[in-house]
């Protein structure tokens, strides 16, 4: 799967971003979409080195560690809508690795009451 650009994989019950993980990096993924699934945390995106568009709305998510975000050189967008963050200045703080890629961020109903 390495010319693969899209992967939309919503819905499939999805805990760990490693159950997805392959054996070879996807050099050309470009739109990630893992959408309404179980994911609780996001600690290692390395095998999209190309990605841009990262959509996880509709997860149980409480964190996103920076180091993940910091491999990402092309991030433009990522959806978050309908995740479970706690505190915006700490939930938030992976942020600052994309911040000079960043065009796009959907935060809508992230920090429920």
């Amino acid at each position: 799967m390495r010319k693969l650009e899209k992967l939309s994989l919503n819905g499939n019950q999805i805990k760990e971003l490693s159950s997805i993980d392959t054996t070879e990096p996807m050099l050309e993924l470009r739109e990630l979409n893992l959408d309404k699934n179980q994911i609780k945390s996001v600690e290692v995106l390395h095998n999209f080195p190309k990605l841009e568009d990262l959509h996880l709305s509709g997860n149980p998510l409480t964190m996103i560690f920076p180091e993940a975000m910091s491999q990402l050189k092309n991030i433009s967008a990522i959806k978050l809508n309908n995740v479970k963050f706690r505190w915006p200045k700490e939930d938030l703080i992976f942020l600052k690795k994309v911040e000079s890629t960043l065009t796009s961020l959907h935060l809508n109903n992230a920090f429920p009451k």
